[in-house]
């Protein structure tokens, strides 16, 4: 939560739609962040609904074969202490 609010600033609100906007884009600390809010009784039940919805889809969007694989493989280098370029 720290990104958008400190502490005194008092604008709770204006962080929780960066955070909706970051979440549907995908952002999983965005959504985590959205999930403490919900929890501190700040944004509605519908509203997580909602951003919870398109923050999968978003997520879902991303995921391709290709994509796993290639992350895989990389973890895979890294362990062993070989660098893909």
């Amino acid at each position: 939560m720290q990104a958008f609010f400190h502490e005194g600033d008092g604008d709770i609100q204006h962080f929780v739609e960066h955070m909706k906007v970051a979440a549907n884009a995908g952002d999983q600390v965005a959504m985590d962040d959205l999930m403490k809010t919900y929890k501190e009784e700040v944004l509605s039940k519908d509203d997580l609904t909602k951003t919870l919805r398109a923050f999968q889809a978003s997520r879902d969007e991303t995921k391709s074969k290709d994509r796993d694989n290639a992350k895989a493989m990389t973890g895979m280098a890294s362990r062993l202490g070989v660098g893909i370029d």
